[in-house]
């Protein structure tokens, strides 16, 4: 006869030093597996086999064991298969699920990013206990859709679509190829970039030493040199990343490792400010507070890259007035203006893709395309006349 337990899978062990909680159902010599969730050992009750006082999320959890044991329980009594009972999950699920994990890797920003779009759900939709199965493409027309009611801009909606398809396919939940395929196609955006000559205009503005200008023009310069870093990364780099004219750090976003050659111009402004902050510029000086714990840290932490960032951007549009560029430059141009010197310098899509950090040649190219259509417009415009 067939039976079903929970147990605490100890053979698989997750980066974290947890282990998975799965469902574990014997059917003869058939023996099956499926992970409803996972916790750190000492949050294990081998007793009860539930989440004991230690994990912070012990209700929500064992509640979710419980209901999806007793589903599969009730499987095997009617001869349906039990792992199809205990893949049906509901959208409130996933999202109870992401956000129990979010918060147990400290991972504000992420954390930030479901909860907006939970919000959204719980006002669009009076119930949220809709299977997944059941997000098709119609189903996702129609978030979209309440999505620009209520002022969201296109790229404002596709991000939070990759936000709630992540929740889904990270806590055990399977998207309809349509769903899978979804995604708003909205109003092509500019890809907005400095050109060489008003780069070099910037590079070349004079301005006192001592001012703060003079300190974010070269650190939005460097950002240029050193292939378009994001902002955050910049900010939070010390003078010991810079050594042997060669730049080495961890992305705050991605956890990617760069080993990054410095150009003779980077190494000049690098020079100019090695040692004389606790990190190589003077703007991020957050540090953490002990008695707060990990996740408080952290939120003050983003919070503070936020405030650093406005500052950047702030002083960027003091700066190009100065420079007499007609332009409303940001730090996030860096990346854009970097794209753009790399493609029409190098003209290898296989070179460029590394140098910009993207993950595929697909992805790549439609980059690049989005980079040289302005521009291509632009000429095209000036034929008319």
């Amino acid at each position: 006869m067939a039976s079903v337990k929970v147990i605490y899978y100890r053979h698989k062990k997750y980066s974290d030093d947890s282990h998975p909680i799965m469902l574990q159902i014997i059917d003869g010599k058939s023996v099956k597996k499926k992970v409803l969730h996972k916790c750190k050992p000492d949050q294990w009750d081998e007793k009860s086999n539930r989440v004991n006082k230690k994990n912070p999320n012990m209700a929500m959890i064992n509640a979710m064991i419980s209901d999806k044991l007793a589903e599969a329980e009730k499987s095997l009594l009617i001869g349906d298969n039990p792992f199809l009972a205990v893949s049906t999950l509901t959208l409130k699920n996933v999202i109870d699920l992401e956000i129990v994990r979010l918060t147990e890797a400290v991972k504000n920003g992420a954390l930030a990013s479901i909860t907006s779009v939970h919000n959204d759900l719980k006002e669009f939709y009076p119930n949220l206990n809709i299977n997944i199965r059941k997000l098709d493409k119609v189903w996702f027309n129609n978030f979209v859709s309440k999505l620009l009611d209520k002022g969201n801009g296109d790229n404002t909606i596709n991000k939070k679509l990759d936000v709630l398809k992540r929740a889904i396919t990270s806590n055990g939940g399977t998207l309809t190829q349509s769903a899978s395929e979804f995604r708003h196609a909205g109003t092509a955006t500019t890809k907005q970039k400095l050109t060489r000559d008003e780069f070099a205009i910037i590079v070349n503005l004079e301005l006192n030493e001592s001012d703060k200008l003079c300190a974010i023009r070269d650190f939005f310069v460097l950002q240029v040199y050193l292939r378009g870093i994001r902002v955050g990364d910049l900010l939070q780099a010390t003078s010991e990343n810079f050594a042997n004219s060669r730049f080495r750090y961890v992305s705050d976003k991605t956890n990617r490792h760069y080993d990054i050659k410095l150009l003779p111009e980077a190494d000049l402004i690098v020079q100019k400010y090695i040692g004389k902050h606790e990190r190589l510029f003077p703007f991020f000086q957050w540090k953490a507070v002990p008695k707060f714990g990990k996740f408080k840290n952290e939120e003050i932490r983003l919070k503070h890259k936020e405030s650093c960032t406005s500052t950047i951007n702030n002083g960027l549009k003091k700066i190009v007035k100065l420079a007499g560029v007609q332009k409303s430059v940001s730090s996030h141009w860096a990346k854009h203006t970097y794209a753009k010197f790399a493609d029409t310098a190098i003209k290898n899509p296989m070179l460029t893709m590394p140098l910009l950090g993207h993950s595929s040649l697909a992805i790549h190219q439609r980059y690049l395309e989005d980079i040289r259509k302005d521009d291509e417009l632009d000429d095209a415009a000036d034929l008319v006349f």
